[in-house]
Formats: C-alpha cells, structure tokens, sequence
C-alpha cells in the first residue's frame, strides 16, 4: 500500500490531536474538535460559584463558550494560571451535552493515528462531571 492510499484510507475517528496538560498528554478524537481558541485571560468572564474546574466564559464568534481547566478534570495542578493568552480545545455538536465547550489546555502539541497512542489520556465526554455546571455554595 502506498503512502496517498494509506493516508485517504485514515478515517476522522482513528486520528487524535493531541495536546499537553503537564506532565500528561490529552487525546482529543478528532472527530469530537470543532476548533482551537486562543482567547485572551481578560475576555474570561470568571464564575466564582461554580466548581474550579469551571475556569468562566468566554464570547467567541457571537457565542458564550464555557471553558474547563482540563489539568482540574485530570487531577493535575494547573502551570497556566498566569498565561495571558489561554489554548482551548471546542468540542463540537457530536460531543452531545458538551457542545460548544472548550477544554483549556497548555499547548497542542499535533496529531496521531490510533496505532501511534501510547501514554496519552484519551478524551472521554465523562471526563467532565455533571456538577461542574451547578453553582456550590
């Protein structure tokens, strides 16, 4: 099999892309991205009362993204608190309930076929628990 009919016989869902979240590696199927935002920290309007894995909203393209700490739902101390401009990864209308979120990430680091996973963690819906959207008290 040559290289062209290697590459066109790749589906959407057997490619990743793959971000970092130190010190692991996030998973994000490629089918589930609808883009990357890079948003500025200032235009993230904070939401004190909600879990802190909740990092606020932003407004992108006529629309209110919620964006979610992806080292909180991983168990990871955060190293981007102080970054002025933040990577998030938005999920699209296949990602059901999570529609339209943006998981915030370090950095992408680029993209891999299924064989080539490794240590990475693959990106589940359920890795975002239900009570992030309730407020605490």
């Amino acid at each position: 099999m040559n290289t062209n009919t290697q590459i066109s016989s790749l589906t959407l869902q057997d490619r990743y892309l793959i971000a970092s979240v130190e010190p692991k590696k996030l998973a994000f199927p490629t089918y589930l991205v609808q883009d990357i935002l890079q948003v500025e920290r200032s235009q993230v309007l904070s939401l004190p009362f909600y879990d802190s894995a909740f990092v606020g909203v932003v407004h992108y393209q006529n629309q209110i993204i919620p964006l979610v700490s992806a080292p909180k739902i991983l168990g990871i101390k955060e190293n981007n608190l102080l970054q002025l401009t933040l990577t998030a990864v938005r999920l699209n209308k296949l990602a059901e309930h999570l529609t339209g979120v943006g998981i915030v990430i370090e950095r992408m680091e680029g993209s891999l076929n299924t064989e080539e996973l490794s240590q990475e963690h693959k990106f589940q819906l359920t890795d975002i628990p239900h009570q992030i959207w309730q407020p605490q008290r």
